[in-house]
């Protein structure tokens, strides 16, 4: 049976680096308008959520949009990635509630070399999408400006501030919003996921 370990392939992604390096294009100049509370489509739930992120942030964190990862199992999309000098957090975004994809998830972290990795689903509302920052917000305060810790604090539902300042690890689920969050710096987040998706990823390939 082959064995599998991460942290082998963590320090070859390390040496590797230049060999994947994820093409987006770039978000921070984008003109933001006006935001308003209500209901929104899961069409425009994303441009909303732009928005948001871009009001919110301190100068200096950049946004890119539709970033694809180089995996073993081919690319995979992340809808949204933030950065700020040599960190970047990954935000993607499933149609529904039920998904299984956790091991591709933890391939992007890994790949795409992203500090955290956040899936979320729902956020059809705009009170969803400001809950879904202010947990953002609470893992990385520095990258938020004074006006974005006010505004998006004051629209942050509470079940979601009661979350995070008590026993929150990163994955919540509300009546309008499901989220999810995997760290690099934590292996129980992700370690089990990826090599199980290495291993399922080989034994195709052998089969082929």
């Amino acid at each position: 049976m082959v064995q599998v370990s991460a942290f082998p392939t963590i320090e070859w992604i390390r040496n590797k680096k230049m060999d994947r390096s994820p093409v987006g294009r770039a978000m921070s100049n984008v003109n933001v308008a006006p935001i308003s509370m209500g209901r929104t489509t899961a069409a425009n739930a994303g441009n909303l959520l732009l928005q948001i992120l871009r009001s919110s942030l301190k100068e200096g964190v950049t946004i890119e949009k539709s970033v694809w990862v180089a995996t073993p199992d081919g690319e995979l999309e992340v809808d949204f990635v933030l950065r700020w000098g040599r960190e970047k957090i990954g935000i993607c975004r499933s149609a529904q509630y039920g998904r299984a994809t956790d091991g591709h998830d933890a391939l992007v972290l890994v790949y795409g070399g992203f500090t955290s990795l956040y899936r979320f689903a729902g956020g059809n509302s705009d009170q969803a999408l400001f809950d879904l920052v202010y947990t953002f917000m609470c893992e990385c305060p520095s990258w938020f400006s004074r006006f974005g810790h006010l505004s998006v604090g004051r629209k942050a539902s509470e079940e979601v501030i009661l979350a995070a300042s008590s026993t929150y690890d990163g994955s919540f689920q509300t009546e309008f919003l499901s989220m999810e969050r995997m760290r690099l710096c934590v292996a129980s987040d992700w370690v089990a996921s990826f090599e199980r998706v290495l291993q399922g990823s080989r034994y195709f390939a052998k089969g082929a």
